[in-house]
């Protein structure tokens, strides 16, 4: 796109002028003997296709060789191609140069004839003018005045960027200037061969290319002073020019209403008519008359909303090209000025006029709703002028019998439903006009809030280093006093008090408010006395007590802070505001909220406060911190009270004298508390708190040396992130020391829990079993606390970077670093989303905070299960791991959109990796598939009594891999989990804890084989173990080789190797009392007596 003055006057850089540049550069060599002599004849394209001729007509040449020396012409005919483009954008600067004045005149000429047509009432209208002429008109001026936005926002951007292009200018020179000196020696060479000659040639071309460029950068730097002076007015006329468009508009705009006005006027007053006329007919076109009056007045309520947005629109797109324009000019004065203190003023100016984002963002928010419901209106005025199209139907559909009725009355119908579809299009056309209207108005809104986000980091990150306050300035400090003290302004205080009374719609509300704490506070003293009185042990306290007390410690010193910001609230709506009100009043709401801190904070570490009392805080400690805040705490209200008195005062200077006064003694309080809290033991043996002493002490001291230096808008800005940092410490603390001390009672519940579950069960084995499904109380304890700790520094470190970005530069600085860029899906043309330091930084964060909540997630929720829901440990169990797969999913997606990572991005390299998976990894991941099957199935559950994978025992964890099964042995077996799902399982325990125990005895013959079976099942009654239901049976199973047998079949619960014992060692008693033998194995041995036994007696020879 060419630039208007490179067109002035019908010139154009053209072909003539580049051969005049190269004719200069030839004649430059040809004057200078030294360069004669050292460089050789220009290239041309002719050279070029002479040697590609003759390199085409070589026939001795093979092809690979051939082809590289093409390749090498073909380099050097695109060096002449730069060469060319490199004079041309000389020419252009050159031409900028020459055409300086008459561009600049041209320009003054044409804002002199703008501002003398100024009485210029508009576009010409015709008093009876269609709405949709008037429409056209507004699209066309709109049109051009986006034309002249975007003009103006170019040459901003170009006189913006003349610092840093000079700067590139200058090193691209040097490095220019450095290859044609490196050069010129290769360009000395005889060249005999083609070889040599086509090499010499890419040199020279090269050689060439660099000496345009090295022009075209020289020349673009004379030229920059023209081309700022030609920029300059040619935005002085295109910020006349955009006011006249703006002007224009709000004309055609008006026109447009009136004629909409009209029109709708004259619909109103037939319909009106018609309703009148229909009095005596049908009751269904009454109804549909008076749907047109509606119709009517709906179409002027669209208008005056069209026209409302319409203005919004021209305010917030003037707001918008001036906060461009003024950042870019900022960006310049910076560049060339450099950070000077009357500088610094205008920054504090331009910072207090900037427009409250949150108020853009609450109007936007509100025309969506508004765009949704007149999107859904348009749509049903859709709808029913599809149904008008059929107008036979439609008639018939209102009154059935309309055809037999008299040709007055079908006039009157017919041009009712006329003025229907008439004023169905009317706001068919205005509805759809509101609808793009509010839509622009978003755009603009976003873009106004984008670029107002943008100059305030700017204008923070210079004012922190901008000299703003001079001390030498007693005159200033003396109208500070004069206000503060004005005795006139003291004695209309109650005026001023009753007048903000009566202009505040809610003052009532709010009274009766203020008295109905003022009763509480009352009222609740002795129940609080009551409940922090008495000692409570641990066993005996609930989270309930902790947040009963802190509640009506928060209600009991809320009267005075309340009091205090009623009283600036109301004197923020007196009138007249005076200097003195106007800074007042935010000064007592705003110290009204240190009151309170203060207050409740002397409450809770009192005596018999809540932190000494329910969450047993260091009583040491307390007393120390409750004897600093006896003298600090009211230094920092009255501070702080005066400190935004003089800031409201004097914005530009940060509040003057008075406000560094303020300032340094809030500082100097702080670090006192803080360096006289070290010295104590107490405070030093504690680490962490050590370092926080240490910080507040050291920020206040930088305070103070910002103070010193003039830096006041700094010094202001990092007190205020200190206290609300102290502020949000405090509560963070408070707050995870109130969860602390609930998982304590919790924990101390569980403990009391497992001992009477241990106590209720049987010394040995059945202790043993009890253990088995107790909670691990020291692991619990331990991840209580780091999950704990991990929830804090989380929350501290979500809820410190909002109030810390703004002051420290250096956190600016992570999101101005650009890593790489990656296509963002959000947007359908495919913009690029820059990855910075900062999101990498918070994807690291993510992943940390992760890795911690998975870790320890799962125990938090098995304690919790624990004491609210009646679960058994297997559904624990299960929920904790459950939880802790949601965990890493939320995490692992929010880690990758963090570095950019899309599904849509990686979903080919997922498909690809589950083929190799499927091939290399099956087992695993059917292990992984299979253990998620268990846990939602549930068909093995923790703490289930198995058979599985040649093992039996009792399930002890469920692992993402494998399962865990202890025996009775003691021995532990990993089973995989795909055998368990796809295995033959044995589950004694899954619908029923009851498991049947065999115990067979042999009795021997002869005994009483019915007092046997009686005795089995007396034996089982008395056994604890044995169930009740099912009954225990006693059979007669079979005649042995050598006993009677005798089967007992019972049920257990559990333990049913200590039932087995139980039950044999009361058989065996009973058995033994009733004389019953248990018979044994006997064999009886016959000898042969036919023949008569030898036996021989044998003596062995022992020796001597």
């Amino acid at each position: 796109m060419k630039k208007p003055f490179f067109k002035a006057g019908g010139l154009s850089p053209g072909v003539d002028y580049i051969c005049r540049c190269r004719l200069l550069l030839v004649l430059l060599l040809v004057l200078s003997p030294s360069l004669w002599a050292q460089v050789a004849p220009a290239v041309t394209e002719v050279v070029i296709q002479q040697q590609i001729d003759e390199v085409n007509a070589r026939t001795d040449l093979e092809e690979p060789a051939k082809a590289e020396l093409l390749d090498q012409l073909q380099a050097a005919a695109q060096e002449l191609e730069e060469e060319s483009a490199h004079l041309a954008r000389a020419a252009e600067f050159q031409l900028a140069i020459d055409q300086e004045s008459q561009e600049v005149a041209r320009f003054q000429q044409l804002l002199s004839q703008a501002e003398t047509s100024g009485d210029d009432p508009g576009p010409d209208i015709a008093p009876d003018a269609d709405p949709a002429e008037i429409q056209s008109q507004i699209a066309l001026i709109q049109a051009e005045r986006r034309g002249l936005s975007e003009r103006r926002s170019e040459l901003l951007q170009q006189v913006s960027g003349f610092q840093n292009r000079r700067t590139v200018i200058r090193e691209r020179i040097a490095k220019v200037n450095g290859l044609i000196e490196s050069n010129r020696d290769d360009l000395q060479v005889e060249a005999e061969s083609l070889e040599q000659r086509v090499a010499l040639t890419l040199d020279r071309a090269t050689h060439q290319a660099l000496v345009a460029e090295s022009h075209s950068l020289e020349t673009e730097l004379l030229s920059e002073s023209a081309r700022a002076n030609i920029s300059a007015a040619e935005r002085n006329w295109l910020n006349h020019a955009l006011a006249e468009t703006d002007l224009q508009l709000q004309v055609l705009g008006r026109e447009l209403d009136a004629a909409v006005e009209r029109a709708t006027r004259q619909e109103l007053q037939t319909a009106t008519s018609l309703e009148a006329e229909l009095q005596s007919e049908d009751p269904a076109f009454k109804e549909f008359a008076e749907t047109n009056r509606e119709l009517a007045e709906q179409l002027q309520r669209t208008v005056s909303e069209a026209d409302r947005a319409r203005q919004d629109d021209i305010e917030m797109r003037a707001r918008l090209d001036y906060i461009e324009q003024d950042s870019l000019l900022m960006q310049r004065r910076l560049e060339v000025a450099g950070r000077k203190e009357l500088l610094g003023r205008v920054l504090i100016n331009r910072l207090n006029s900037l427009p409250d984002v949150r108020a853009i963002k609450a109007g936007i928010k509100a025309r969506n709703q508004v765009i949704a419901s007149n999107s859904i209106a348009h749509i049903n005025v859709e709808e029913e002028l599809r149904e008008l199209s059929d107008r036979q139907g439609y008639l018939d559909s209102i009154a059935p019998d309309w055809s037999q009725w008299d040709d007055k009355s079908q006039a009157l119908v017919n041009e009712l439903v006329d003025q229907r579809q008439q004023l169905l299009e009317d706001n068919l056309q205005s509805t759809g006009g509101l609808l793009r209207l509010l839509v622009d108005n978003n755009v603009t809104a976003s873009a106004l809030i984008s670029a107002t986000d943008s100059f305030h980091r700017l204008l923070m990150g210079n004012l922190l280093w901008i000299r703003n306050f001079s001390f030498v300035d007693v005159v200033l400090f003396s109208e500070q006093l004069a206000v503060l003290f004005s005795l006139r302004d003291w004695a209309n205080l109650p005026l001023a008090l009753v007048s903000g009374l009566n202009n505040t719609a809610w003052s009532m509300s709010l009274l009766v408010i203020y008295g109905i704490v003022l009763l509480l506070r009352k009222s609740l003293k002795e129940p609080l006395r009551q409940l922090l009185g008495r000692p409570t042990p641990l066993s005996a306290e609930s989270l309930w007590n902790i947040l009963l007390g802190l509640g009506m410690s928060l209600l009991l010193v809320l009267p005075w802070p309340l009091t205090l910001f009623l009283v600036g609230y109301f004197l923020g709506s007196a009138e007249p505001q005076s200097r003195f009100l106007t800074a007042l009043s935010p000064a007592l709401m705003v110290s009204s909220i240190f009151l309170y801190a203060l207050l409740l904070t002397r409450l809770l570490v009192g005596k018999r406060g809540v932190g000494r009392r329910l969450l047993k805080w260091d009583s040491r400690m307390l007393d120390a911190l409750r004897k600093e805040l006896n003298w600090a705490g009211p230094v920092v209200v009255l501070a702080s009270l005066f400190d935004v008195f003089a800031l409201r005062l004097d914005l530009v200077a940060s509040g003057g004298p008075l406000g560094v006064m303020a300032t340094a003694v809030t500082a100097l309080t702080l670090s006192a508390v803080a360096t006289r809290l070290l010295r104590q033991e107490i405070f030093a043996s504690d680490k962490l708190l050590r370092r926080w002493l240490f910080v507040v002490a050291l920020l206040g001291a930088v305070v103070i040396v910002l103070q010193l230096l003039g830096l006041l808008f700094a010094a202001d800005a990092y007190l205020g992130a200190v206290n609300l940092t102290i502020v949000v410490v405090l509560a963070i603390k408070l707050v995870g020391d109130i969860l602390e001390r609930w998982l304590l009672i919790l924990r101390a519940r569980l403990v009391r829990k497992n001992r009477m579950q241990i106590a209720q069960q049987s010394e040995g084995e059945e202790a043993e079993a009890g253990k088995e499904q107790a909670v691990d109380v020291v692991t619990l304890s331990e991840a209580h606390r780091k999950l704990l700790f991990l929830i804090r520094l989380v929350t501290l470190a979500v809820v410190l970077w909002p109030i810390w970005s703004p002051a420290l530069p250096a956190l600016n600085l992570l999101d101005s670093v650009t890593l790489w860029h990656v296509t963002d899906s959000a947007h359908p043309g495919g913009d690029l989303r820059a990855i910075t330091l900062f999101d990498v930084t918070l994807s690291v964060f993510i992943l940390i905070t992760t890795v911690l909540v998975a870790k320890h997630l799962p125990s938090l929720v098995q304690v919790f299960m624990l004491e609210w829901f009646n679960v058994s440990a297997g559904s624990r169990y299960a929920s904790s791991i459950l939880m802790q797969y949601v965990v890493i999913a939320v995490g692992a997606s929010l880690f990758l959109g963090a570095v950019g990572w899309e599904w849509g991005k990686v979903q080919w390299l997922v498909a690809a990796l589950g083929v190799g998976i499927g091939f290399g990894l099956q087992e695993i991941v059917a292990n992984f598939i299979s253990g998620i099957i268990i846990l939602f199935e549930r068909p093995i559950r923790v703490g289930d009594i198995i058979s599985a994978g040649g093992a039996e025992g009792i399930v002890k964890q469920i692992n993402p891999r494998a399962t865990i099964i202890e025996t009775f042995d003691m021995k532990e077996h990993l089973i995989p989990n795909k055998e368990l799902i796809t295995g033959q399982v044995v589950n004694w325990s899954l619908s029923s804890n009851a498991i049947r125990v065999i115990i067979p005895v042999g009795i021997a013959y002869g005994s009483d084989v019915r007092r046997a079976l009686a005795l089995l099942l007396e034996a089982a009654r008395e056994v604890p173990l044995v169930l009740a239901e099912p009954a225990a049976r006693a059979t007669f199973e079979d005649f042995g080789d050598n006993a009677l047998i005798l089967w007992l079949r019972c049920y257990v619960a559990e333990d049913r190797i200590g039932a087995w014992t139980e039950l044999r060692t009361h058989i065996n008693d009973k058995f033994n009392e009733a004389g019953i033998v248990i018979s044994f194995p006997q064999r009886d041995v016959h000898l042969d007596m036919v023949e008569p036994l030898r036996i021989e007696i044998k003596q062995e020879d022992l020796g001597d």
